[in-house]
């Protein structure tokens, strides 16, 4: 006989532990539940194993299936600006290496307010457009689990518009490439 453990929420919540985006969250948690007060249903059994056996499989399919349309059409802008050809970090490696751009690098977090408001500035930034030609453009989240801690306090990195993108990315290639940046343009960048 399969105990009340086999179907206990937290080992079916560790199988199910998947990246979601907020927006989905609430949705996806909501439907979850509801499975799992389903599941957790006195049943004895053949009973029990019926049920894990039809609704395991249809809440892995209901999480999964709105996970994926999501995230495959999310861009590699990740609202910083789906006209910039952003790249994948290892992708931006490699050209820049080959190319002798520079790695422009935006790291951020979906959570983080100051990433948030800077976004729709960074995105709208004609300038920042034009620039973005010069450099190998590579936007990533910051995985939770790599960050400092103790942080640095002044924040020396830390910019809240796009002018100061603008002129930050001005004096990196004005520093590190020069001319060598308007040999490497990009048409399909606009």
């Amino acid at each position: 006989m399969i105990g009340k453990s086999v179907a206990s929420t937290s080992g079916i919540r560790k199988m199910f532990t998947i990246p979601v985006q907020k927006e989905l969250h609430s949705v996806l948690m909501r439907h979850f539940r509801s499975i799992l007060d389903f599941i957790e249903l006195p049943a004895k059994g053949s009973e029990l194993i019926m049920k894990l056996e039809i609704f395991l499989p249809l809440a892995a399919f209901c999480i999964l299936v709105p996970c994926s349309q999501t995230s495959g059409s999310e861009s590699l802008g990740r609202g910083f600006g789906d006209h910039i050809h952003w790249r994948t970090l290892d992708d931006g490696k490699k050209e820049a290496e080959s190319s002798g751009l520079p790695l422009m690098l935006i790291v951020h977090k979906s959570w983080c307010g100051a990433c948030k408001a800077l976004k729709p500035k960074f995105a709208d930034s004609k300038e920042i457009s034009e620039l973005a030609h010069n450099f190998v453009m590579v936007n990533v989240e910051v995985h939770p689990e790599i960050v400092n801690q103790n942080g640095n306090p002044k924040y020396k990195y830390f910019y809240s518009s796009a002018d100061q993108v603008a002129f930050a990315m001005k004096e990196a290639q004005d520093k590190l490439t020069g001319d060598i940046t308007t040999q490497h343009r990009y048409s399909d960048e606009f």
